[in-house]
């Protein structure tokens, strides 16, 4: 998960803001990109479509 959290501070993104397009809470959003939880497939891909 760590190229999501570099292309998130490269595009200048808040973590807050893609929680909130993704419709899951930013400590959620936090944990998947920490590798805490595994991500579900359907929201990596909502999250690729944010970032590219």
């Amino acid at each position: 998960m760590k190229k999501y959290k570099l292309l998130i501070k490269q595009k200048g993104l808040k973590i807050s803001w893609i929680a909130d397009q993704l419709g899951i809470s930013q400590p959620t959003l936090s944990m998947y990109l920490n590798n805490k939880r595994e991500m579900p497939y359907e929201v990596e891909q909502r999250l690729k479509k944010i970032l590219l």
